[in-house]
């Protein structure tokens, strides 16, 4: 599960997942397709930008908020002393200004969508350091720790736990924070930061920077007590594919479906700046220059592939609250319909940075983006028909749920042998053809075959999947089933799962 979301792209692997209702699909490349005709892959970008939140003490900046979302429930404060059932905390950083003081401040929600500042006093009443109601964290003399990535312990451990750039700390109930006295890193970082918990390997990893002004990203792994981390170890870095001279800012990742995906912070620098300039900004390689954000994925949380470079998150237009810059550091599941919710914190302005002190006061937002379900990611027919067709699978019961949008147009989808030869009654004339828009959209013939009638019989269950697409969308194809590799198409049955290097092919 992510750790900073505790709620629960072109030429890319594709990834076959393994998740609590069986397998999905996603279509970030070719690598388990056999077939693919006059289709086109597509990164996607936002469905909307649903919410927006700013901290009420008009002197603080929110530019650098990196907000961590996890579920809570704080006590009631107005004197009832009964327990609000709250669903959602957000801790975020924010900074006055000129002085760059950071503070830790806390919001709540009971949808984690519309957020309200919560009142620490009664419960924190001798916080050090206290100049804001919704403070959350001490701050002492001469301090400046920025903070982000909330976790949530697994058993037996109970509680949460937060990191700071060489501090961490831990909570029982994610309002009130105590110092651990353990610096899990001696050269201090710079943020974003993100920790979450690899289940391939049995570990807690953080995705930080090797060091402060180093804009690339290392992980590293806790041991079981966490008193230490691992030195940190290089895993992604801008290359020559990304804009001249980018930059890569931070790495938010999360567990979806039962594999990784990651946002990538890239920063853009200016192009054709003078000597002069060039030398104003020194020692900083530059200071201007916007930031959006890239697709990443993992089948294992160590071994990391680029996504396309088309921005999954794009900037905005001049003037609007991310024409300049979006971290995104917490991603979530919305209850229902499983679109995605993504929080980051934005600015208007090209890296955060402002003209004048003024311009930065108040300045920043924390957002919410939504996506389609499994939607980072589609296949869409080039005008007329469109196929694609997967390698071999062991169907193991039930149905297919098709994420598919047609509906301006139709999808047909047929059975085909190990073979590529169609069975008998699953064939293009014997599927129901499909207009319209579904996440989860199950493939029928017109003579009452189904998919779970071929399921779970030995060899006569490996088959593969066609679909035909007119003016459609493919966004993915979830169900009980596994990939085969060629060697595997005469078993054992169902095949043996090699966690971290699925797909088999």
């Amino acid at each position: 599960m992510a750790l900073n979301a505790v709620l629960n792209p072109v030429g890319l692997v594709l990834l076959w997942a393994l998740g609590a209702s069986g397998r999905t699909l996603l279509f970030l490349d070719d690598h388990p397709l056999n077939l693919k005709v006059n289709v086109r892959r597509i990164t996607a970008t936002p469905d909307e930008l649903l919410t927006n939140y700013r901290d009420p003490s008009p002197e603080l900046c929110l530019n650098w908020g990196y907000p961590s979302v996890y579920t809570c429930t704080p006590p009631n404060t107005e004197g009832s002393g009964e327990v609000i059932p709250t669903q959602f905390c957000m801790l975020y950083e924010a900074q006055t200004f000129p002085d760059h003081i950071v503070y830790m401040n806390l919001a709540t929600s009971t949808d984690g969508l519309t957020w309200k500042p919560f009142n620490t006093t009664a419960i924190l009443p001798d916080l050090m350091g206290r100049k804001f109601f919704n403070q959350a964290l001490p701050l002492k003399p001469g301090q400046r720790d920025e903070c982000g990535s909330v976790i949530a312990e697994l058993p037996p451990r109970t509680g949460y736990r937060l990191f700071c750039e060489t501090s961490m700390w831990t909570s029982d109930d994610g309002i009130a924070w105590k110092d651990t006295d353990v610096g899990w890193q001696p050269i201090p970082t710079d943020y974003p930061v993100c920790a979450f918990r690899n289940n391939v390997t049995n570990a807690w990893q953080m995705l930080a920077r090797p060091r402060n002004s180093d804009r690339r990203i290392a992980t590293h792994n806790f041991d079981s007590n966490w008193t230490s981390a691992s030195p940190p170890i290089l895993l992604m870095d801008s290359d020559g594919a990304d804009s001249s001279l980018a930059e890569i800012y931070g790495m938010f990742a999360w567990e979806y479906a039962g594999y990784y995906l990651a946002f990538i912070d890239m920063y853009h620098v200016p192009q054709g700046l003078t000597p002069a300039e060039i030398e104003s900004n020194s020692p900083h390689k530059y200071l201007t220059g916007k930031s959006d954000v890239f697709l990443a994925h993992s089948l294992n949380g160590v071994h990391w592939a680029r996504t396309s470079r088309d921005a999954v998150i794009p900037n905005g237009a001049p003037g609007s609250l991310d024409a300049g810059l979006i971290y995104p550091t917490a991603a979530r599941e919305a209850p229902g319909t499983g679109a995605l919710l993504v929080t980051a914190s934005v600015s208007p302005f090209e890296h955060g940075i402002f003209s004048n002190s003024s311009n930065g006061v108040g300045s920043g937002s924390i957002v919410t983006y939504t996506f389609r379900k499994h939607g980072l990611v589609f296949l869409e027919s080039d005008g007329g028909v469109g196929l694609v067709g997967t390698r071999i699978v062991y169907w193991e019961s039930g149905e297919a749920l098709v994420n598919v949008n047609a509906a301006s147009g139709s999808v047909l989808c047929r059975v085909t042998d190990k073979a590529n030869k169609p069975l008998t009654g699953y064939d293009w004339s014997d599927a129901v053809s499909f207009t319209g828009d579904s996440t989860a959209w199950q493939p029928t013939w017109s003579n009452g075959k189904t998919l779970g009638a071929l399921a779970g019989k030995g060899a006569q269950s490996v088959i593969r999947l066609e679909f035909q697409l007119v003016d459609a969308r493919l966004y993915s194809i979830s169900g009980n089933f596994a990939p085969l590799a060629s060697t595997e198409a005469n078993g054992p049955f169902p095949p043996v799962p090699r966690p971290g290097f699925e797909p088999g092919w």
